[in-house]
């Protein structure tokens, strides 16, 4: 029987730590120094391409563009709602300002616990309806004037009831932090 050539190798652990989180000694230290901002925004640029600089913005696209691009979109709604898919109309895929806002408030309402976990707890994102109750907010401030009085009734009861219920779950928040078992009487 022939012998059979064996090749030898060799196993390196080339873990830099221990089992007990210690450096080992054996393992070279890389003193290399951080790149600076100076060094390293050359290559950004570079990578941006056509010189721009990080940061700026790029030109808005040209009225052909928009016009394009807004057809374009037409056309694919218009091709999915008539799609056998859908089954709606194509005007119930419309966005109006009331499904805007009442958008906007089922997203605030979520945040204030209007969902629950797997164990049937409230989850709340108070920073989430907080943002939410802002941007309504926003909105409501930079329309004044060009809503009828239904969208105006609509945004306004939208903004109180969010601003109530995260006024009251704020409330439960510091009573919670502070120990207290029973609300505030006043």
């Amino acid at each position: 029987m022939p012998e059979e050539k064996r090749s030898e190798f060799v196993v390196t652990d080339k873990r830099k730590f221990t089992s007990e989180g210690e450096r080992r000694e054996d393992t070279p230290r890389e003193d290399k120094p951080a790149a600076t901002a100076d060094e390293t925004a050359p290559q950004q640029q570079e990578a941006a391409g056509d010189g721009e600089k990080r940061g700026e913005m790029p030109p808005p696209p040209t009225a052909e563009e928009q016009e394009a691009g807004k057809d374009a979109y037409a056309d694919s709604r218009t091709k999915f709602a008539a799609s056998p898919l859908s089954g709606r109309a194509p005007q119930e895929f419309e966005m109006t300002f009331e499904r805007l806002v009442s958008s906007l408030y089922m997203s605030g309402a979520m945040a204030l616990g209007g969902m629950q976990d797997e164990g049937g707890k409230a989850m709340v994102d108070i920073m989430g309806a907080r943002q939410t109750i802002d941007t309504l907010a926003i909105l409501a401030d930079k329309t004044k004037g060009n809503l009828t009085a239904t969208e105006e009734n609509l945004l306004q009861s939208c903004l109180f009831d969010l601003r109530m219920a995260y006024v009251q779950i704020t409330n439960l928040i510091a009573q919670q932090g502070r120990g207290d078992n029973a609300p505030e009487q006043k």
